[in-house]
């Protein structure tokens, strides 16, 4: 038995691991203990790849779906040269914007791959450019781009004595907040060495068991807590006025626009004791003045998730909460040359109102990419700008997606669908071709413009049409600006820590540089539209808010097929309060319905006294088709069958209300047997 070293891909941690090899087949894997950045840590995921390589149900072959729905093999040359041929027709018809890709989570750990879709849709001249960041956290660039960022980026969890956390839950999806690499160690150590940890979340998560102020608060109400908390820091004085003097624009604009959100008013509406809210801003703002306050999924899923994601960063814009002038820049990047960022502002820029692709609803693009809320709608449109083919590479849009029942429909009409995927997923089953990909321990594999005879370039290179490049080439390319070479890199299979001179932030380039934009027009309506919002002092009865909720070894919908996570977590329950269930007669393990005002699924009670009383949380991702009429027991339940698209969606980015849905609960009677 051999071992050899390798690192995961599932999220952005690149985990090193150890892989022991018998007979040619990775027989398991362990971290690797002589890595310098992990020290033997591996999650669940991670260490359960191997289950997912060898999976019975793996598809290892092309498919081709026939007529009657069923799949049947096809020989990769043939299902490329059919593929070619029917979207060169396409092409041919309808131009370049009649196909479509969507990139998923997975095609992110492929480096290669990431960018040669993007340079292959330049090259069939498309701008149909979708993908999971328009529709997991797209708050976040939605603030960068109208608020403004800053070039030095925020501190590091090594170097903050204070954070908090809204929504997030780093123990658990390991990959967030610079929790990175064993986050229940580092969490530890943080804490010993000083850390104050703040967390507002309608649960008592595993991050908020270590917390020093823990806000159980109303799901959906992380605006009016920032707000308050806004509102707090500049009416004492506890802000950093040199910084805010220096980039910060319209701060009494700010100042107005938080005055209605006082303690009682936000102690009401959230649910939260007044006094437990000053003393959580007092830690943050007053006794500590290095550390940031960070958005996790629950308000970027949740209701008026731009406007949550900006206030938040408010609070880090107002306390100054940023590298300054002079600081260290930790771990500045390897695989990059950059210049040594500066302690002043990028402007604002609102990408989504300049010229370029617009989808039918209006909607502009984010990050180069176009809104995925409204990709099923391009699918549906009547016009000549109708979405005729599409392709799926490394992600499960059909389960992710909202209104299901609309996106499988969008799917279904469709004249070419091709998925890159190594098992039969949600949207895998609605293709006409089915790519099975290598996975991340195995060999990576190329090739279709030639057949189409449109030339490709990567990384501004031209590639031979005749002859595939071979990985290491296009490596050599990705890596044309790296600090250390490619061969140096392939020196070491476990991971390093490479000797770069430190990078420390350069001073402002002028005395007028930009400004943060802390509240624009929009916001400012947005901020106005949560205040005239009725205060829920509880609905009580049947009524409660659905919110979303991340499983161990589970990432959206990867890994719920791995018999390992299955029997941890046979389907995704509906966890409530044990006070919520004995108050409608519900015990462990009963059916319920969950019917929100589109639709209404079929779940399994778990009791779960961490949670707020009048909240349901469940796992997204999982289930089957909408028509297939599986039991919960064998693929859990969509919960995105109870997403809306017509109302309660942002306007920038079509971001629909994932969580914090209002729902009822009814019990579901036995069936007799």
């Amino acid at each position: 038995m051999a071992e050899a070293k390798t690192a995961c891909r599932i999220c952005p941690g690149a985990c090193s691991m150890v892989a022991k090899l018998e007979d040619g087949r990775i027989a398991s894997l362990r971290g690797d203990k002589d890595s310098p950045l992990t020290h033997g840590y591996a999650c669940m995921r991670g260490l359960n790849a191997v289950e997912g390589m060898y999976h019975p149900e793996r598809i290892l072959r092309p498919l081709k779906r026939q007529p009657d729905g069923t799949f049947t093999e096809i020989g990769l040359e043939t299902a490329l040269d059919e593929i070619a041929a029917k979207l060169g027709r396409i092409l041919a018809e309808s131009g370049g914007d009649a196909v479509g890709i969507f990139k998923g989570t997975q095609l992110r750990r492929s480096f290669i791959a990431h960018d040669l879709l993007d340079d292959w849709l330049k090259a069939i001249g498309s701008t149909r450019h979708f993908t999971t960041i328009t529709i997991d956290q797209s708050c976040k660039q939605i603030t960068m781009l109208r608020m403004g960022a800053w070039k030095a980026g925020k501190p590091k969890l090594d170097d903050c004595d204070v954070m908090m956390v809204f929504g997030g839950n780093a123990l658990v999806t390991n990959s967030t907040f610079n929790f990175f690499y064993d986050p229940a160690r580092r969490l530890k150590a943080a804490l010993k060495r000083g850390l104050k940890i703040i967390v507002v979340d309608p649960r008592l998560t595993e991050i908020a068991q270590s917390a020093h102020h823990f806000l159980q608060c109303k799901p959906g109400e992380d605006v009016t807590i920032a707000a308050g908390m806004i509102r707090s820091i500049l009416t004492n004085g506890w802000h950093d006025p040199e910084f805010c003097a220096r980039h910060v624009k319209d701060l009494d604009r700010l100042r107005a626009a938080v005055e209605p959100f006082t303690p009682d008013y936000v102690a009401r509406r959230a649910g939260i004791p007044a006094d437990e809210l000053q003393a959580a801003v007092e830690t943050f703002a007053l006794r500590n003045k290095r550390g940031v306050a960070v958005c996790g999924t629950g308000p970027s899923m949740s209701p008026h998730s731009n406007l949550a994601d900006h206030m938040v960063e408010c609070l880090n814009v107002i306390c100054g909460r940023y590298y300054r002038e002079g600081d260290r820049i930790p771990n500045p990047g390897v695989l990059r040359r950059a210049p040594a960022p500066r302690a002043e502002v990028t402007p604002p820029f609102r990408e989504w109102e300049q010229d370029g692709p617009r989808t039918e609803s209006g909607h502009g693009t984010l990050m180069g990419q176009l809104m995925s809320g409204v990709l099923a709608d391009e699918m549906l449109r009547t016009d000549s700008g109708r979405l005729r083919a599409f392709f799926a590479a490394g992600g499960n849009p059909a389960a992710a997606l909202p209104d299901q029942r609309k996106v499988v429909a969008a799917m279904r009409s469709l004249d070419l669908m091709v998925v890159t995927d190594p098992f039969m997923t949600t949207t895998a089953k609605l293709a006409h071709y089915i790519i099975p990909p290598t996975m991340m321990y195995e060999r990576p594999d190329w090739a279709l413009c030639s057949r189409l005879g449109i030339p490709l370039s990567y990384r501004g290179v031209s590639l031979d049409m005749t002859i595939p490049p071979t990985n290491e080439y296009l490596y050599e390319l990705l890596l044309q600006d790296s600090k250390v070479g490619l061969d140096e890199i392939m020196r070491h299979p476990g991971g390093a820590v490479f000797d770069i001179p430190p990078v420390h932030v350069l001073p402002a380039s002028g005395p007028a540089t930009p400004r943060f934009d802390v509240m624009p027009d929009d916001v400012w309506d947005e901020l106005a539209e949560v205040r005239g919002e009725a205060v829920d002092e509880g609905a009580g009865g049947t009524g409660f808010l659905l919110i979303t909720r991340r499983l161990r070894g589970v990432m959206n919908s990867l890994g719920i097929l791995q018999e390992q996570i299955r029997r941890k977590h046979p389907y995704n329950s509906a966890y409530m309060h044990p006070a919520d269930m004995a108050r409608l007669g519900l015990c462990e393990g009963a059916a319920i319905e969950i019917a929100s005002d589109l639709s209404a699924i079929g779940a399994i009670v778990e009791g779960d006294d961490t949670l707020r009383p009048g909240t349901v949380a469940m796992s997204h991702c999982w289930g089957g088709l909408p028509d297939e009429g599986l039991p919960i027991e064998a693929l859990g339940v969509s919960t995105n069958l109870l997403v809306r698209t017509d109302c309660f969606v942002e306007k920038i980015n079509a971001m629909p209300r994932y969580s914090s849905i209002p729902v009822t609960i009814s019990p579901v009677a036995a069936k007799p047997v």
